[in-house]
């Protein structure tokens, strides 16, 4: 574990139209091993733009509290997580997120 990894959660509130935004604040900057898998990456072009979608895994201490509907942010990358499997006897954390370019 040797990368900081910033992990935000959502917050809704209401704009003065009433609407709901979600802002997205801070929960915690803690270390990770980041892991880049061969599978489950892709490119696609959709009206004339090309996205590039990238999983990356973030093995963590095990907190019990993080959701899949966070985000983390790594090297400047919004990553949205997708999945979160507990590793041994709650010692680590598998995250799974996905970051679009």
């Amino acid at each position: 574990m040797d990368t900081r990894i910033v992990v935000q959660h959502p917050v809704a509130t209401r704009s003065a139209t009433g609407a709901e935004v979600v802002t997205w604040v801070d929960w915690r900057t803690i270390w990770a091993q980041v892991e880049y898998p061969k599978q489950g990456n892709s490119e696609e072009v959709s009206t004339d733009q090309e996205q590039i979608t990238c999983r990356v895994r973030f093995i963590i201490r095990y907190t019990g509290t993080i959701q899949e509907k966070w985000r983390i942010i790594h090297e400047g990358d919004t990553h949205d997580i997708l999945r979160i499997v507990p590793i041994g006897r709650r010692d680590f954390e598998d995250i799974t997120a996905e970051v679009r370019k």
